[in-house]
């Protein structure tokens, strides 16, 4: 498989979500046949609001061949919800599998865990290869 350059814009958007704001990190990855990255974030989305005004973060996301790497920081509720999400984004269909690579406090083990992802990252011949927010 031909390994594309990681694009200057999505490593902006990593570096904002390993900033030194939050101490708490998680990854995740999601799969599915026809993943749409709007849909699942705008469910992540409206769930974290439900967690509460302290409910603050960053996320950024990106795509690796048939799988989405989703990196957040954030408050300890927010973290720590990504595995409730990944229960109720597959009761919603939202994707059929999906797996916390990392949750935790370490920056070091996040910064490590992104890294080996971004090895698999492809800019696939879709739209949007990547992505992000912050709340």
């Amino acid at each position: 498989m031909k390994r594309h350059v990681v694009p200057i814009q999505l490593l902006a958007r990593i570096s904002d979500v390993t900033s030194k704001e939050f101490q708490r990190h998680a990854v995740f990855t999601i799969a599915a046949d026809k993943l749409d990255p709007q849909r699942v974030f705008n469910a992540l989305r409206t769930d974290i609001k439900k967690l509460g005004d302290d409910a603050a973060y960053k996320l950024a996301w990106f795509r690796c061949g048939n799988f989405i790497s989703v990196l957040i920081s954030g408050t300890p509720a927010v973290t720590a919800y990504v595995f409730a999400f990944i229960a109720k984004g597959k009761q919603r269909k939202l994707f059929q599998c999906g797996e916390v690579v990392y949750e935790g406090v370490s920056t070091l083990k996040f910064k490590t865990e992104v890294d080996e992802l971004l090895h698999e990252y492809a800019a696939p011949s879709v739209k949007h290869s990547f992505g992000g927010s912050c709340c």
